[in-house]
């Protein structure tokens, strides 16, 4: 039986043994029964919930795009300001308290009160009714308002939470949006550059090097890395992870991208981005970087140019060092609308997720939805090209798209990405807050997109190969998924594989997530199909 084990601070894997198949090996041809459960989903039409029914227990591989504050439930949220003695003001912005006049205590918001179920309501999109710029606006208040209640001692049973609801939709791995430790950072940075000095690689690099020397920078890397080591354990330890009594969460594997905030100030982002590539250091379940919050907002465009600069120079720094942990890139980029945008900032549209590509060095896109907007350079059509080219994958938010950008059906750019050869991969953005699960996107692509079962197989696939999950991929191709790496050629998937394809399984936790995959889609079919 072939193992492999994470760097400290990331999840146990089930065993190959757990899925239980019996010896078949991947064909590069549609099989039988992967025919007959086509065949079967396609029969329920545009039955949502049929749908939903019959892709509940579907293998779908990770989530690359989840927010982890937005995929704790607000039940949950409203629990903890209640049991931790916090107060909520007339907008239902929640405070520590004591309460100051004109707010309530928390403590009154037991389930089934009034007061629990306006708080929910209003700190989470669930049963929310408005157009597009209403649902939009209401979305991203609700941070601000449940921010006070999470405190660092309730991270790990939030991961529990999250790690659950994955484990019961049938994925094993998941890429969690966090900002640490970084806000501080983001403040000192503003401290110690100039705004006034010239925004180039001079500048960049010795802004950097001031804040690598600070003590406060030192401290709170220190902290951070202390924080995710210590939340994953806690995790494991509430899951039961390594006992008889192990819970399907312990099957999911986390790691973090640190998320800076781009409503902030661009020297606020810089100490962001050089905070993550220094947790990644000495962290290794953080793996990447990603910027957060409304595309739109003026301080975001402002700043989007000199961002991508910045980023830019920080990834050239990190790669020229082969002593340095690699850092990925992924970048909410093009979540745009004309709705959003004045008048004057209409052209924001038309280069954005070019920008993120070809300067900021993004290797995913999160949303991309106003692509076909982009005119710059040689247009839509050559930038989908030069993203299939590089192998930049788009994470498809479709619940997301349609809430808060009325981006659905047609009018989402889903189907453009996939006829050029773009990867794709679907993600849930902010579940909890939204009311779903990885289910209901995949169920969204089916019945609103008119995808199949075969593409919904590529799209779970394309999940773990454009993951930033560390090590070689299982095929012999990037994004071709007919036939298998070398080290695993005439390998079958139901056996616990042996030789050079046992050793690359060991040492590539990517290679082993897909091989585990194939392995699950192997159980569902047989289940739904037989042999």
């Amino acid at each position: 039986m072939a193992h492999w084990k994470l760097p400290a601070g990331l999840a146990v894997w089930t065993t190959f043994a757990a899925l239980g198949c019996s010896p078949e090996a991947l064909s590069p041809v549609v099989t039988d029964r992967e025919a007959r459960v086509a065949t079967e989903l396609a029969a329920l039409g545009g039955d949502r919930a049929a749908v939903a029914a019959y892709l509940t227990a579907f293998p779908k591989g990770g989530d690359l795009h989840n927010h982890l504050l937005g995929a704790i439930r607000p039940e949950t949220l409203v629990r903890w300001g209640r049991e931790d003695g916090y107060c909520v003001d007339d907008g239902h912005y929640a405070s520590a308290g004591p309460c100051a006049e004109g707010s309530t205590s928390m403590a009154e918001a037991t389930p089934g009160s009034a007061l629990h179920d306006t708080l929910v309501a209003d700190w989470s999109l669930l049963g929310f009714e408005g157009d597009v710029v209403e649902r939009h606006n209401h979305f991203f208040s609700t941070f601000a308002k449940f921010a006070a209640v999470i405190g660092k001692h309730r991270f790990p049973e939030g991961m529990t939470e999250v790690k659950t609801l994955a484990a019961n939709n049938g994925q094993t791995y998941l890429e969690l949006m966090h900002d640490f430790d970084s806000n501080p950072v983001g403040v000192l940075a503003q401290e110690l550059m100039d705004p006034a000095a010239p925004w180039d690689h001079a500048h960049l690099v010795a802004a950097r090097e001031a804040l690598l020397q600070h003590p406060e920078f030192v401290a709170a890397v220190e902290t951070s890395r202390a924080d995710i080591a210590s939340w994953a354990a806690q995790t494991d330890e509430r899951l039961r992870c390594g006992t008889a009594l192990a819970e399907p969460g312990c099957a999911v594997g986390v790691t973090w991208l640190l998320a800076a905030c781009r409503i902030q100030p661009r020297e606020y982002v810089f100490g962001q981005w050089v905070f993550a590539y220094e947790l990644a250091q000495v962290a290794p379940s953080l793996v990447g970087l990603n910027i957060v919050k409304p595309e739109e907002y003026s301080v975001s465009l402002d700043a989007y140019e000199d961002e991508m600069v910045a980023l830019g120079v920080l990834r050239g720094l990190n790669d020229s060092d082969p002593s340095r942990a690699p850092v990925h890139v992924s970048l909410h980029a093009g979540e745009l609308s004309p709705t959003f945008l004045s008048p004057e900032d209409q052209g924001e549209l038309t280069y954005h997720i070019r920008r993120a590509v070809e300067v900021g060095g993004a290797e995913r896109i999160g949303h991309g939805v106003s692509v076909l907007s982009e005119t710059e350079g040689d247009g839509a059509a050559d930038l989908l090209i030069d993203m299939r080219d590089r192998g930049v994958a788009v994470e498809i938010c479709l619940t997301s798209n349609e809430l808060l950008l009325d981006a659905v059906g047609h009018g989402h750019p889903l189907g453009d990405y996939r006829a050029a050869g773009v990867p794709t991969a679907l993600a849930t953005d902010d579940e909890a807050l939204f009311g779903t699960t990885i289910t209901d996107e995949f169920t969204r692509a089916v019945v609103l997109q008119g995808l199949d079962y075969l593409a919904l197989k590529e799209l779970a696939r394309a999940s773990l190969e454009y993951s930033f999950l560390p090590g070689e991929s299982l095929w012999g191709a990037r994004g071709e998924y007919g036939a298998v790496t070398a080290a695993c050629d005439g390998v079958s998937f139901e056996e616990s594989p042996s030789g050079p394809c046992a050793d690359l399984l060991a040492r590539s936790p990517k290679a082993e997530q897909s091989y585990r995959l194939e392995r699950s889609f192997l159980a569902f079919e047989r289940e739904r199909a037989g042999r």
